[in-house]
């Protein structure tokens, strides 16, 4: 390590501060704001589990990390996305969900007003309809008449 190389220790419920290599600890890391992956991730300092994400947040243990200058560093916001806590991948899902709601409603209302005008419509065709004997009335005229 040099004098410029930067090293952080994170804990339960903080964000990774920048990408780097895991030097000691264990976490269950969140990443699913960075990279869309919703299970949680298991890192240590073995290789293959110790590429910290910045930004990432860490659910439970401790991670000691180690970067250079050049790492991506997390920004930190001044606000929180209050929908769903700044993760993109959430954000993007709740907008759709809004749009397949509206579009639900839509067909709805769509189907009654539909359902409405046929119904009115079959209304006034009986109303305005003359009274004729149904089948079975016939029948019963029919058999009642004198055999002749």
């Amino acid at each position: 390590m040099n004098s410029k190389d930067i090293i952080a220790i994170v804990n339960e419920g903080d964000r990774i501060p920048f990408d780097g290599k895991v030097i000691d600890g264990l976490a269950v890391v969140d990443e699913s704001a960075e990279t869309g992956v919703s299970t949680p991730a298991l890192l240590d300092s073995t290789e293959g589990r110790n590429n910290a994400v910045a930004g990432t947040l860490v659910l439970e243990g401790w991670l000691k990390i180690h970067s250079s200058p050049n790492a991506r560093m997390r920004k930190p916001s001044s606000q929180p996305d209050r929908d769903c806590g700044g993760q993109p991948a959430r954000r993007a899902t709740n907008s759709l969900l809004k749009v397949i709601l509206i579009l639900l409603v839509a067909l709805v209302a769509a189907f009654l007003l539909a359902f409405a005008t046929n119904a009115l419509t079959v209304n006034r065709a009986i109303s305005q309809a003359p009274e004729t004997p149904s089948s079975l009335e016939r029948v019963a005229q029919h058999w009642a008449r004198p055999a002749g």
